[in-house]
């Protein structure tokens, strides 16, 4: 596997977690997401699928904490798996590692209580991979984003949001403005290929959305 094909894989999965995490409800992550796992070759958990059960090659030994890093087996004498992300420590040290931009996902998901949010559209788009999902943020925070592209080719899509007071759009991981959205409610959403954003207006009132042709 190529250093290109390992970052490919890191950006789909940051991907998969933003699509998860930021929207309404529950999030959960496994340790195996958090080490990058990779399946176990068949052979060494042969002995354990004679029922039938192949997701033994899913269920690979590894480190969190990297405190072992010598050992190839579980206590249980499960294979060590290889993981493309290694463990959480060196992780957290490196600020584009998955668990760093994890993290980063995770603060503002508290932060603005997006898990308590309402859901209240999901905008018809022309890009087959594009999903754009539309959050009444709890406390009066506003009125979340969530733009994610699950194609390789890059996006551009214009939607509109009716009914909201115009005010500055926030990209809310990189903490920055990114414009604001205008009277005639237009906003465009421009995204690289496997790329995911998370928008909020600041102020906002309830909305009702139509696709710009």
């Amino acid at each position: 596997m190529t250093d290109d094909e390992k970052r490919r894989i890191q950006q789909v999965h940051i991907l998969l977690s933003m699509y998860n995490a930021l929207q309404p409800g529950v999030f959960a992550v496994s340790g195996w997401d958090l080490v990058g796992a990779l399946p176990l070759p068949i052979a060494s958990v042969e002995d354990r699928m004679s029922d039938g059960d192949t997701r033994w090659i899913q269920r690979g030994a590894y480190d969190l904490t990297g405190s072992t890093p010598e050992a190839m087996f579980s206590a249980e004498g499960i294979p060590r798996a290889r993981c493309l992300y290694g463990s959480l420590p060196d992780q957290l040290s490196d600020p584009q590692s998955f668990a760093s931009q994890l993290k980063q996902i995770l603060a503002v998901r508290q932060a603005y209580g997006i898990a308590s949010s309402r859901q209240v559209a999901i905008p018809d788009v022309s890009s087959p991979g594009l999903l754009v999902m539309v959050h009444d943020l709890p406390a009066g925070k506003g009125t979340q984003i969530t733009a994610l592209n699950f194609g390789a080719t890059s996006v551009e899509e214009t939607i509109t949001l009716s009914a909201i007071a115009t005010g500055p759009v926030v990209d809310m991981i990189a903490e920055s403005v990114e414009g604001d959205l205008n009277e005639d409610g237009h906003l465009m959403i421009n995204l690289g290929g496997y790329e995911g954003v998370c928008l909020r207006i600041v102020s906002a009132l309830p909305i009702g959305i139509e696709e710009v042709s």
